[in-house]
């Protein structure tokens, strides 16, 4: 059975089981606290009050330490403390699983939905969160419906600083982002095309004034040119599609998706019929860490738009991003997948080459790419380069070194868990003076 059947059989025990959580923590929480149940891994349970407490009850065999073990199941909560309200829901919760396990035969189907249910992708939550999530100048919408892809490498599987889970509460952010002045949102994942109220969204985006609206997408439903036209005649402007190698198999082990090759470049012609601006995202991994001039070749060959006299400038083909895995979400339970920095490097380094002479935009992006020492040749290519901030967050780090570079400013460092596995030996600082690099055309 594959994994999107398996998913449509499994909503109808998700909803059975977040009622049976969600009914005694609302009628016991609700004059001090707003409850909400969401289900991916395992259950996230969220109480919001002045403070944020997220708690998750997942399987022992993926969640080993927790605050309290009953039976096979973990109950654990994440930050530093438990506040009132979500040392209340704790107990609650416990005494909920006990009568799970009074009850063999429901026990026996609980045991199944959770260990199922801790192995996927988790939907979003945020702790202590202070306004929405912004990247660069983008509003960033994080809408909860899982993945039909396992990749990895996916960050997901982590707590993610810009939870939404209702429409009011995306309705609420969009709003708030153009109070602030944004101009750009971008709705991401799990996978936004499996919400079936994303064209209302997107059209409600464009109401507000967005002027740009982008799409993080695996591809497989635009592959429904029907739908990609609905997406764009809402208001759709731009999509990121993952499309990790130009060899179908490497992509499909990757998504752990069989026979998908096909319907993810289906996705990214219907993007291009339609009139959407596209960038595939090719993330590294130890599986196509040597594909990278081959998929700047595949890209040229296989898609291109047709010219007309508003994109005659505009380059015909998608754009593309070098991502690399890092030691986030799923990532950080395959540390032993992270390549060798200066492996991917050199391989980029060929395709950035290889994309000038093709006249091809590929760019690599700031937190999602590797510090722009690496390739101090290509430093154009390098997204971070042109912000006025760097991301500034705890699980990445600046080295001695880095205190020497000419781009510090504006390098947000790297991942700790890689340098932990790695050591610092890569990163060598670009000596000063070297100017920051210009602002590349970017017609598209």
């Amino acid at each position: 059975m594959n994994d999107v059947l398996q998913l449509k059989d499994t909503q109808a025990e998700q909803t059975s089981w977040q009622t049976f959580f969600a009914k005694p923590l609302r009628d016991e929480l609700a004059d001090t606290a707003d409850v909400k149940v969401l289900l991916s891994a395992g259950l996230l349970i969220l109480v919001n009050g002045e403070e944020q407490t997220a708690l998750q009850i997942g399987h022992c065999d993926t969640y080993s330490n927790g605050y309290i073990r009953i039976g096979e199941t973990v109950l654990r909560y994440i930050g530093q403390e438990l506040s009132d309200a979500g040392g209340r829901c704790v107990d609650i919760l416990s005494n909920r699983i006990h009568d799970i396990y009074d009850d063999p035969e429901q026990s026996q189907q609980w045991e199944q939905y959770i260990r199922w249910a801790s192995m996927q992708p988790s939907r979003a939550y945020a702790l202590h969160q202070e306004g929405s999530t912004y990247q660069g100048e983008e509003l960033l919408i994080r809408l909860l419906e899982p993945c039909q892809a396992k990749c990895s490498f996916c960050i997901c599987r982590s707590g993610q600083p810009d939870l939404v889970s209702s429409l009011h509460d995306v309705q609420d952010r969009l709003r708030e982002g153009r109070e602030l002045g944004r101009e750009t949102v971008v709705f991401t994942g799990g996978e936004p095309t499996l919400v079936k109220e994303l064209p209302d969204l997107i059209a409600l985006a464009k109401t507000l004034g967005y002027l740009t609206i982008g799409l993080q997408t695996n591809g497989i439903k635009l592959a429904d040119r029907h739908y990609t036209q609905t997406l764009k005649d809402a208001g759709l402007t731009r999509i990121l599609q993952s499309l990790h190698s130009h060899d179908p198999a490497t992509h499909e082990t990757i998504f752990k998706i069989e026979d998908c090759f096909d319907t993810c470049v289906s996705g990214v012609q219907s993007a291009i019929a339609v009139g959407l601006r596209v960038t595939l995202n090719f993330v590294t991994t130890p599986l196509n860490i040597d594909h990278h001039t081959a998929y700047v070749e595949f890209v040229h060959r296989s898609f291109r738009r047709k010219r007309t006299l508003k994109n005659l400038l505009a380059s015909p083909h998608p754009s593309i991003t070098f991502s690399v895995m890092s030691p986030q979400g799923w990532g950080a339970q395959h540390e032993q997948q992270l390549g060798q920095l200066t492996d991917i490097a050199k391989s980029v380094g060929h395709a950035l080459d290889r994309a000038k002479q093709l006249r091809m935009d590929v760019r690599v992006p700031g937190l999602c790419g590797f510090p722009p020492c690496l390739l101090p040749n290509h430093a154009h290519h390098f997204d971070e380069l042109f912000e006025e901030r760097p991301v500034r967050i705890p699980t990445r780090t600046l080295f001695d070194g880095c205190h020497g570079c000419a781009y510090e400013p504006r390098c947000s460092g790297y991942w700790r868990g890689y340098v932990d596995q790695h050591g610092v030996g890569e990163f060598v600082p670009v000596p000063k003076p070297t100017p920051f690099p210009r602002r590349r055309s970017r017609r598209r």
